[in-house]
């Protein structure tokens, strides 16, 4: 799991999506609190917000969503991927506010649940214009699945770590090759 440098606007996303540790078998968000507590960490909650059932179960359905959507191959989405995120994220209202030179950002509440996750999507259709999203991914070793930035010239990394995952997932590959041709 190496520490990438990740584009500001992808930092939260990915985050958000490794608040679920595949490997380890544990989820940072096992409830409402749990949530609370992450979004204000993360400077997207106002501290005396309180968190509802309704709205975390909400929450894990644009995590799961996200993560869905993130797996896939950029090049081939599928549909209902593609269809679930959009459907997740949904309820999650932006809006256009200028700065003290005009500039235009995206933003939304921090009073809110909503308004919190809509701050954390925020970036990402400057991602999508600065030809970063498509290198947010998921670790292809299915005992991991960590969201990793692919920071590869080819954008073909798979694994969130050579070290770790990619080393794993060699040498098992390599022992099943052996195997079959003792």
């Amino acid at each position: 799991m190496d520490s990438d440098t990740v584009p500001v606007e992808l930092a939260p996303v990915r985050d958000f999506l490794n608040t679920l540790d595949v490997e380890d078998g544990t989820d940072a968000l096992p409830h409402p609190q749990a949530l609370h507590d992450w979004l204000v960490e993360q400077g997207l909650l106002q501290p005396a917000t309180r968190v509802s059932k309704a709205e975390f179960e909400q929450t894990l359905a644009l995590r799961a969503a996200l993560r869905s959507l993130v797996s896939a191959h950029p090049d081939q989405r599928p549909s209902a991927e593609v269809e679930a995120a959009t459907l997740a994220a949904r309820g999650y209202p932006l809006r256009v506010e200028f700065d003290g030179d005009g500039t235009p950002a995206l933003t939304a509440d921090n009073d809110t649940v909503a308004g919190a996750m809509a701050r954390l999507l925020a970036g990402l259709p400057l991602a999508v214009a600065g030809g970063t999203w498509q290198r947010l991914k998921l670790c292809a070793a299915e005992s991991c699945e960590w969201a990793y930035y692919d920071t590869s010239k080819n954008r073909s990394r798979r694994w969130c770590s050579m070290d770790v995952c990619g080393n794993r997932e060699k040498t098992r590959t390599f022992r099943q090759r052996q195997a079959a041709h003792p």
